[in-house]
Formats: C-alpha cells, sequence, structure tokens
C-alpha cells in the first residue's frame, strides 16, 4: 500500500514577498518541508508594504493565499503629521470599540474571509495539518474556532512570542477587562488545539506552569539558521579597526543603551565602525548627535543571508542589545551568528540568552550600566574572549529542526 503523501496548510500573517521576522519562519520551515516531499500550501495577509521580504527566494512555487485583513494601515504606522496623527487617534478609537481584547491583533477582522479560504483549502487539496502561528494571535483563536468543521484535521498552534503572560505587544497597558478577555482567548486555543509549539523551552515552562493540563501538548520547535554553504570564521581578526555588526530587527526600549553605544563610538571614531542592515531607521537620531552617523555607523538595507553571512565572517562581534522582555527568549539571529562562528556582546539583564552565551563560551556579557566601560576595554583590547570555536550548532539548523516537525505531522 503506498503511503499517503503529506500535505500542510500554514496561517501566518507575514508571509514573504511581505518584509519582516514574522514571515521569517514559516518560510523556512516551508522551504524545508517542500525538500521532504511535503504538499505546502499558505494562507496569509495581503502585502500592505512596498519593501521586499530578504526571504523571497525561499517560498518560490509556493500556492499562497492573500487576505484583507481589514486592519487599518496607520495604526501600524509612527504618524509624523497633524493629519497622521488625527487619522490615526480616529482609527484607534474605531478599533477599541470593536475590539474586546488586544486592540493592536491585525487579524482581528478577518475571520470572515480566513474561514471561508480555510474551509475551501482544506477541502479541495484534502489537508491533514494546519499549522497556524501567532502573533498576531486571533488568527489561532479563529482557527481553533473552526475545529468542529475540521474532522480529521490537525491543528497546530505555533507562539512564536508569549501570549499573555510576558505583557506582550502591549497588553499589560491595556484594561483588565482586555486582558481577561485575551486570556480567555488563549486558554480556548490551548484546549482545542493539537500541539502547540513555541521556540524556547523556557516559553514551554512557562506555559505549562499556567495550563498544567495541557502539558503534554507543548512543544519547543526552536528558530534556526539556514546556510546552505559553509562560511565559518576561524579567528577574530582586528587589523587596527575594531568592527561590530547589528542586523535584523533594533528593539524598541534600549535608547538608553544605544546612547552609551554611540558614545563609545564617538570617542573611538577612528579604531571602530558599526554596520547595521535594517528596513527601520530606528536610532539613527541618536548616532546622529553624537556624530558618527555616516563616520564609522553606518545604516544599510537588508541582505539575502548568503550576503548577510559574507558579510558576519568579515567582522569582529555581533552587538546584541537585549531588552528585558526577551532576555530569556532566543532570536534566530544568535543561532546564525553561532554558525558563522561570530562571537557576541550581549547587552542586557542576565537570563538564559547571556547564561548560555556565557556558559558555552560565545560571547562578551555587558551589564547595562557597564557599557561604555566595558566597550573601551574591548577596543582596548583588555577583554577578550577564548571562542569555542568546536561548538556543535548542527541542530540548530533549519534541516534538523524542520525533521522534528515533520514526526508531529499526520
Amino acid at each position: 500500500m503506498i503511503e499517503e503523501k503529506k500535505n500542510v496548510l500554514i496561517i501566518s500573517y507575514i508571509f514573504p514577498p511581505a518584509p519582516g521576522i514574522g514571515g521569517r519562519r514559516w518560510a523556512k520551515f516551508a522551504k524545508y518541508l517542500r525538500k521532504k516531499s511535503i504538499d505546502v500550501y499558505v494562507i496569509s495577509a495581503e502585502v500592505v508594504d512596498d519593501a521586499i521580504s530578504t526571504w523571497i527566494s525561499d517560498v518560490e512555487g509556493i500556492e499562497v493565499i492573500r487576505l484583507n485583513s481589514k486592519y487599518p494601515k496607520i495604526i501600524s504606522t509612527n504618524p509624523k503629521s497633524l493629519i497622521e496623527k488625527i487619522l490615526y487617534r480616529i482609527k484607534l478609537l474605531e478599533v477599541k470599540c470593536r475590539i474586546k481584547g488586544n486592540y493592536f491583533d491585525k487579524a482581528a477582522f478577518i475571520e470572515k474571509n480566513l474561514k471561508e479560504s480555510v474551509l475551501k483549502v482544506v477541502k479541495e487539496k484534502k489537508i491533514k495539518n494546519i499549522i497556524v502561528s501567532g502573533f498576531p494571535f486571533y488568527l489561532n483563536y479563529f482557527i481553533c474556532k473552526l475545529k468542529p468543521d475540521l474532522s480529521g484535521v490537525k491543528i497546530i498552534s505555533d507562539f512564536r512570542d508569549p501570549w499573555t503572560w510576558k505583557n506582550s505587544y502591549s497588553l499589560d497597558k491595556m484594561s483588565i477587562d482586555r486582558q481577561n478577555e485575551e486570556k480567555k482567548k488563549e486558554a480556548f486555543v490551548v484546549e482545542k488545539s493539537d500541539l502547540i509549539t513555541m521556540p524556547s523551552n523556557i516559553m514551554v515552562e512557562e506555559i505549562s506552569l499556567l495550563y498544567p493540563k495541557y502539558k503534554d501538548k507543548f512543544i519547543e520547535l526552536p528558530h534556526g539558521y539556514d546556510i546552505e554553504e559553509s562560511c565559518f570564521k576561524t579567528e577574530n581578526k582586528n587589523l587596527g579597526v575594531v568592527k561590530f555588526i547589528m542586523f535584523g530587527t533594533m528593539y524598541i526600549t534600549i535608547e538608553n543603551e544605544i546612547s552609551n553605544l554611540a558614545e563609545v563610538l564617538k570617542n573611538n571614531i577612528n579604531t571602530s565602525r558599526l554596520d547595521v542592515y535594517c528596513f527601520s531607521p530606528k536610532y539613527t537620531s541618536i548616532f546622529e548627535e553624537h556624530n558618527v552617523l555616516n563616520e564609522n555607523v553606518f545604516y544599510h538595507n537588508p541582505l539575502t543571508e548568503n550576503e548577510l553571512y559574507k558579510k558576519l565572517i568579515e567582522t569582529n562581534y555581533y552587538i546584541l542589545v537585549c531588552p528585558d522582555h526577551a532576555k530569556d527568549y532566543f532570536f534566530t539571529k544568535i543561532f546564525e551568528i553561532i554558525y558563522c562562528r561570530i562571537p557576541i556582546i550581549y547587552i542586557g539583564a542576565k537570563g538564559t540568552i547571556s547564561i548560555f552565551l556565557e556558559k558555552n563560551n560565545l560571547g562578551i556579557i555587558i551589564e547595562k550600566d557597564q557599557i561604555q566601560n566595558e566597550f573601551q576595554k574591548i577596543l582596548n583590547g583588555e577583554i577578550g574572549l577564548n571562542y569555542n570555536y568546536n561548538f556543535d550548532a548542527s541542530h540548530y539548523s533549519m534541516r534538523a529542526i524542520t525533521e522534528k516537525l515533520i514526526t508531529h505531522l499526520i
């Protein structure tokens, strides 16, 4: 008897060519699921940005259904003009009146279109597995509401970030009623999902304490690196200029840390260089105030992964400025950097990330109030790192992690 071919319907609000790190995780899984001859279909929100994802080549040939989320675009922007600010407030007030829970959840108005598309694809393609990724978490909620109509289909909810238990996405700044509404939706998703994946083991531990009855549903499915050609760095050379690099999301609430970093770079303008690769010009004003922007601090558009890896191996250190709320959650880029054997300078509070880096001799840890002193010591050669070039990062590859995911598909 011939074994029936497996298939997956992935539901991710962001998916290439839409830009944003939120689309990377399932673009990469889609790529490697297809390499294992698993049919992949995708439902995502319409592309509303002019920028293009750096992971577009990973999803070529995948059938993607795009839905109008009906969420006001202006709420996702940073309004500058008076008219924009007025319009922002009007639209935000409208959304607050229509949504009982988190009014920043962009999937809040997508239910009708989502339901129609999901049921159609499941029927036509005989889908056996649905993977729905949040944030936005209303996607998870709406799919779980469809469970009675999805007989024989396995629902896998992917929580890329904590939903209610770590004050994510400004939820802690909302009313208790709104927080409770989100907790109800979270509990419903936990109950109705067949499996819940999360990128870090600490998230699994945290949610297991909240829902011990369902702890067997929770598994770690890490972020991973995807490097098709080896680009190992064998030694950390300093040829007069110490080169630093930052890329990906520039996190909020780290203004003070960036300001202290800028001050050090200002005092070492001829012996240091920082290259930043990201879509957003965030914090350029701070570097400009310190007179280092376009002097020894340079912002660039994002690169494709292979191009970025080539830049990485020319660098002495990657700088990770970690906000307090993220100190226990591994970012995708950490494993990419480790694979390329680039020492990480971690700036932030002690947590799972810093402990991991220190234990394995993969980075230098700097507390937030010691940035200028410690960075100056690095530039002076007073702080060194016996980097662990033998660290085995192979189990953090997308290929290996996808194999783990496949074992949970029906």
